[in-house]
């Protein structure tokens, strides 16, 4: 009876879809900004945006076993790439240390997804993850050439967000962006 268990558990296992997801960091900018408060002080922060490409990829379906009745291979391949850009905000202290300032974080983000043909009449079967593997990696080589892409210009746009956002602070007279 353990050994049946074992051997359906093992074989279910083995038809699983085995999902792959990973993520790369493209490209990292931070610039400097100062608060300058009604009493004086003066608090240097570091906002960093770091562009992020996720991808997710899976396969569902099995193959052919005619000798069990399933006479159609039904895998296929689903994907999707996801492009963000992450601002983060710290808080510089005199030594050097970072406080993050989680409230004010944000992910600016893009996605596309594909998959493989649901059937194809050549080989009737669908299309599974190595038969799609070249618009697969085509398709993340475009997220990457479009999160890179969008870095420069969520920077630029979001400067004047984070200096609105240190202004409306308690106190703030003055926020410069070095």
């Amino acid at each position: 009876m353990v050994k049946r268990f074992l051997g359906i558990s093992v074989a279910a296992l083995m038809l699983a879809a085995p999902a792959w997801a990973s993520q790369e960091e493209l490209a990292k900018e931070t610039k400097p900004f100062q608060v300058t408060y009604g009493n004086g002080v003066t608090e240097r922060y570091i906002v960093e945006w770091r562009a992020l490409l996720d991808v997710d990829k899976s396969e569902s379906g099995g193959p052919a076993v005619p000798f069990k009745g399933k006479f159609v291979d039904d895998r296929q391949c689903h994907w999707t790439v996801r492009g963000s850009v992450v601002r983060r905000v710290f808080l510089a202290n005199q030594a050097g240390e970072l406080f993050e300032k989680k409230d004010l974080a944000v992910v600016y983000d893009s996605s596309s997804s594909g998959e493989g043909a649901h059937f194809k009449l050549i080989g009737l079967r669908g299309e599974n993850c190595n038969d799609a593997n070249a618009r697969f990696e085509s398709d993340v080589n475009n997220g990457r050439i479009a999160t890179r892409g969008n870095l420069s210009q969520t920077i630029n746009q979001d400067v004047a967000r984070v200096r609105e956002a240190m202004k409306s602070w308690p106190s703030a007279v003055k926020v410069s962006a070095q």
